[in-house]
């Protein structure tokens, strides 16, 4: 029984190795192979015997065999083969997972047998092609495959999405922690509202560490609240621009880690997340008690009824858009942080910050087992600012985990923290990297094979490498290429 093959893997069948020959051939029970995944073939299979069994890595189909419930096939399959015009027999054991080291991981490389692996891996951990299907294992570095490294990339460290990538971060992909794609599902506290349109929700695919938050935040909320998370928008099926978000960074929906949650107020003035009062037309902040908010230069804001100063100095929803008027709240962190002990809740528009709050300290309190957390939230209600993780509520809106941002009073913007964050290394460990990487160029450019290797202590003849130890020279080289890659890419020199 041929064994260590994974849902996720590839496995490469070498029939000269396991029976000795020299012509090879399929018999008329291999479709069995094929019934459970695919098979690809060495262009010299005949002479070699060398093909790939590729195993089913989803479940969109009922697969023959299968031994678990879990994502793609795990069991035993036979297949016929013919060595030097014999029938013989191979059994392949199959189990969940992948592996993160070894010959099944993901390796370097552009021939078909490193295609075929970094294909599997993307399609078994649920990463797309453009159209939001299954990515197809075929061997080819094609436009496809390249969207799926793409969307892994930007899932894994939360950067815009560019379909033009064609190399993946094998410490990701063969990474135990690897992030996976998939379609969120409704649990308790937690819902997936229809789309604008109320057809189903085109942007409801995200991470599992996305998807994992919020369950265990739904679950809280649940327990504690009558509140529930009302997913407006996640990611679509294939990832990337969304083109719905234009009102939102670069970037914002592309990977699963941006999630917006509805609240009862809108993005534009229409439905405030305050109370309200109309006079001759015009809307006015409504402190209570027949009282309007006023500001004076020299003075700021305060409330006094409505005739005690001219309505020239009241505070309104919205002189104009994108006002900056120190009377203008709408969109004006400024003004929403000066008038915020001023605000009530817009009850006649549904909305209750008693709830927003909730929903927020629960999705900031979440902490499930695989480590995901949301790094911060924008929202424009003033009164759910806060400064630290204490919930005081009492934030300016330019740091903390809640903040503000332009455009966002109908949603609340919620960022899941990336498996992946990039390093702030001193002045001092630059100059150290650079030195290394230095004295290592120059060894490799003017030889020096007994010169000891920088950070090692050994040089190349007493480490004796050779073709026995050649996966030791690969390693180091991967080392030092990420060193750069780090000073590179996390630096900026």
């Amino acid at each position: 029984m041929l064994s260590g093959a994974h849902s996720g893997d590839v496995l490469q069948v070498d029939l000269h190795a396991a029976f000795g020959g020299t012509e090879f051939g399929v018999g008329p029970d291999f479709p069995n192979l094929q019934q459970v995944g695919q098979a690809f073939f060495a262009s010299d299979f005949s002479s070699s015997g060398v093909f790939y069994f590729v195993p089913e890595a989803t479940d969109e189909s009922p697969i023959p065999h299968d031994t678990s419930p879990a994502r793609g096939f795990q069991g035993i399959v036979t297949a016929d083969v013919i060595v030097d015009a014999v029938p013989r027999s191979l059994e392949f054991l199959v189990e969940l997972g992948f592996s993160e080291t070894g010959p099944n991981s993901v390796s370097y490389g552009n021939n078909l047998e490193d295609i075929l692996r970094l294909e599997q891996r993307l399609r078994f951990f649920g990463y797309p092609e453009a159209d939001g299907n299954s990515l197809d294992v075929d061997g080819f570095m094609d436009t496809d495959t390249q969207w799926a490294i793409s969307l892994f990339e930007s899932a894994h460290a939360h950067t815009p999405h560019d379909p033009q990538v064609e190399k993946v971060r094998r410490d990701f992909v063969n990474s135990a922690d690897a992030v996976h794609w998939t379609e969120l599902t409704a649990s308790p506290g937690f819902q997936i509202l229809p789309s604008v349109s109320r057809g189903p929700q085109p942007e409801r695919w995200a991470t599992d560490r996305a998807a994992e938050l919020m369950r265990s935040a739904g679950l809280s909320l649940s327990q504690s609240s009558s509140s529930t998370l009302a997913l407006r928008s996640a990611s679509p099926a294939q990832g990337g621009d969304s083109g719905f978000h234009t009102n939102e960074l670069n970037g914002a929906h592309d990977a699963g880690l941006d999630l917006d949650f509805e609240t009862p107020s809108t993005n534009d003035s229409a439905t405030p997340f305050f109370a309200t009062r109309e006079i001759n037309g015009q809307r006015y902040i409504d402190p209570g008690n027949g009282d309007l908010v006023f500001y004076q230069p020299g003075v700021g804001y305060f409330a006094a009824q409505e005739n005690t100063y001219s309505l020239n100095d009241a505070v309104r929803v919205e002189i104009s858009a994108g006002s900056t008027d120190p009377r203008s709240a709408w969109n004006n962190r400024p003004v929403l942080l000066g008038i915020r002990p001023f605000l009530r809740d817009n009850l006649g528009g549904g909305y209750r910050v008693d709830d927003v709050r909730a929903q927020i300290m629960a999705l900031l309190s979440a902490a499930p087992s695989g480590g995901a957390h949301v790094e911060v939230i924008h929202y424009n209600d003033p009164r759910t600012w806060t400064a630290d993780r204490n919930f005081n509520w009492d934030g300016d809106g330019l740091s903390g985990p809640v903040q503000f941002r332009s455009n966002l009073s109908g949603i609340f913007h919620a960022e899941v923290a990336p498996s992946v964050h990039d390093m702030t290394l001193s002045q001092v460990h630059v100059d150290e990297i650079v030195a290394g990487l230095d004295g290592h160029d120059d060894l490799f450019t003017h030889g020096g094979l007994s010169t000891p290797l920088p950070s090692i202590g050994e040089s190349f003849s007493q480490m004796n490498v050779s073709s026995a130890n050649e996966p030791v020279f690969q390693n180091m080289t991967s080392t030092y290429y990420s060193l750069a890659r780090l000073v590179t890419r996390r630096v900026g020199i």
